[in-house]
């Protein structure tokens, strides 16, 4: 029996509680709450050779920017030799090698061969999204996630970090305007999405909004301060 991920993507050595568990750590992912590895570390004893959810575990420490997360990273990489792998893991795989030898731009280059082949990569564009911040690149914070918005709708699971995420690279882009309405789309799609509140603090902040930015950030704190 094929799997397949909630966006429809083919997934190696998965099964369907696993599936499950590995969606719940992309969730959290996106949304900055949560555990998202103690979730992915879950879908992983519950199917050891699932090849995307070890993909994801070392994405999590990759983005992580902490050095002593590099074991762990290692962990997962050679993990992933021993699982079944598709085209598009063996390409994430490539990216991950990259990321290890610090070829950020290589890495970031293979991401997006990811992403023009399968735009529903969420694992793969939240990943680049980070690392394009991490690199102050914010033509590509914008155009990367802009580049796969007609690839989806607002029925796919996981939406609202796309436009939260193209709300940020609006607003690092100073499309002040644009980026508060994106922002506040997302976190009308989903209220805990702390990137699309990040992005739309950072307009007030950008326009001297000082009294805006307070109420904003306290007006649905338990949203984004609880966890």
């Amino acid at each position: 029996m094929t799997q397949t991920d909630h966006r429809g993507l083919h997934l190696d050595g998965a099964n369907d509680k696993a599936i499950a568990i590995y969606e719940d750590a992309i969730a959290q992912f996106q949304t900055y709450s949560g555990d998202p590895v103690a979730a992915v570390d879950e879908a992983i004893r519950e199917a050891p050779d699932f090849a995307m959810a070890h993909i994801l575990r070392a994405y999590l420490f990759i983005t992580g920017t902490d050095a002593r997360g590099l074991d762990d990273i290692g962990t997962s990489r050679a993990a992933l030799d021993a699982s079944p792998r598709d085209t598009r893991a063996n390409m994430h795989l490539a990216a991950i090698d990259a990321f290890l030898d610090c070829e950020f731009e290589t890495a970031l280059e293979r991401l997006e061969d990811i992403l023009i082949l399968w735009p529903h990569d969420t694992v793969a564009l939240q990943t680049a999204h980070l690392y394009d911040f991490n690199v102050g690149d914010a033509r590509s914070l914008r155009d990367r996630v802009a580049r796969r918005l007609s690839a989806w709708t607002q029925q796919d699971p996981g939406y609202h970090a796309l436009v939260g995420m193209h709300a940020f690279g609006l607003e690092e882009c100073g499309d002040y305007e644009r980026a508060e309405d994106r922002g506040r789309q997302a976190l009308a799609l989903n209220g805990r999405d702390c990137w699309a509140q990040h992005a739309v603090a950072h307009v007030m902040e950008m326009q001297g909004r000082t009294e805006d930015g307070i109420a904003w950030m306290t007006g649905n704190q338990a949203d984004w301060a609880t966890d």
